[in-house]
């Protein structure tokens, strides 16, 4: 009798595994499991910084061995730029969530968005901008300063310039815009800012009306 409950139990055990669902690494097709080693990567990125951030520790995460990850990033290099697109795209789609150009409150959503995903993504953050890329990967920045020029362009008066010097004054303004964003950004994440003795927001308020590029009224 013993003998066949330990049996039974042993053929309850091997159902209960057969019917238990697959990991998401056994799931997931290339461009997914690429997604999944970014995903683990950011984790170790935030918890602990960019010395965590090796291929072997992301493979252990992911309980697969760390040839496996080669196949799909050859090098430290690649999952680094990886990691910085990703970034980017969190960055442009939160303040993208955020924004509000299209209402009275002009570029205060889209400022506010961008200093906090800074203050909540320090290690990220300073992987994006501080962190020394090759010429192959300046296409990850451009990408993401063209995204802001066109809502420049969108939005601002044009005052009858070519289309040459509009550009210019256009790069001008959300050049202005941008690195100011970028000092407040900085400063917020090294805990400077706090010789102001304000509210961050309060600080970004400020700020916003002296940094942000002009809009045309009249296309609110």
């Amino acid at each position: 009798m013993e003998q066949r409950r330990q049996t039974s139990c042993g053929a309850n055990k091997r159902s209960a595994k057969q019917r238990s669902p697959k990991r998401p690494w056994q799931q997931a097709d290339h461009d997914h499991r690429k997604a999944l080693i970014v995903d683990i990567a950011l984790k170790l990125l935030d918890r602990h910084g960019l010395e965590a951030v090796t291929v072997r520790r992301v493979a252990q995460k992911l309980g697969v061995g760390t040839m496996t990850l080669y196949t799909y990033f050859t090098n430290q290099r690649e999952l680094k730029r990886a990691i910085v697109r990703r970034g980017f795209e969190m960055l442009n789609e939160f303040c993208e969530s955020q924004g509000t150009l299209a209402t009275e409150q002009l570029w205060r959503g889209g400022s506010h968005s961008y200093v906090h995903f800074a203050v909540a993504h320090p290690n990220l953050y300073r992987l994006m901008f501080q962190s020394q890329l090759a010429k192959t990967d300046a296409d990850l920045f451009h990408g993401g300063f063209q995204l802001l020029l066109n809502k420049v362009m969108i939005t601002m008066p044009n005052d009858q310039l070519s289309k040459d010097a509009f550009r210019k004054q256009a790069i001008m303004a959300a050049g202005r815009y941008w690195i100011a964003l970028h000092g407040i950004a900085t400063l917020a994440t090294t805990g400077r800012l706090c010789v102001l003795e304000r509210e961050l927001d309060e600080i970004i308020d400020d700020m916003i009306g002296h940094i942000a590029p002009e809009v045309r009224i009249s296309g609110l």
